[in-house]
């Protein structure tokens, strides 16, 4: 059993990556909206947010801290793709 500080690392490191990489998909998802393209992109980015919701899942042991943290990404992959735009 992995001790909490070594849970909290694993879920930051995890909402990091999950964070990024969703903001790169996202990205060129929009680049390609006109094109049979968005749907690989769009299809990548919704297979990494349940990638990373079952990661989360197991690495947390509450469901709700689950739920918060998988909402808090989304909002902040959100927030930056308002405040960024993206990438052409």
């Amino acid at each position: 059993m992995k001790s909490k500080t070594y849970r909290i690392i694993d879920i930051t490191i995890e909402t990091i990556n999950y964070i990024i990489i969703s903001y790169a998909l996202s990205s060129i998802a929009l680049c390609f909206r006109n094109q049979w393209l968005y749907i690989l992109f769009f299809s990548s980015d919704i297979w990494l947010f349940s990638k990373y919701f079952n990661t989360v899942k197991n690495i947390s042991e509450s469901k709700i801290a689950t739920y918060v943290m998988s909402l808090a990404s989304l909002i902040t992959v959100f927030v930056i793709m308002y405040i960024f735009g993206y990438v052409e």
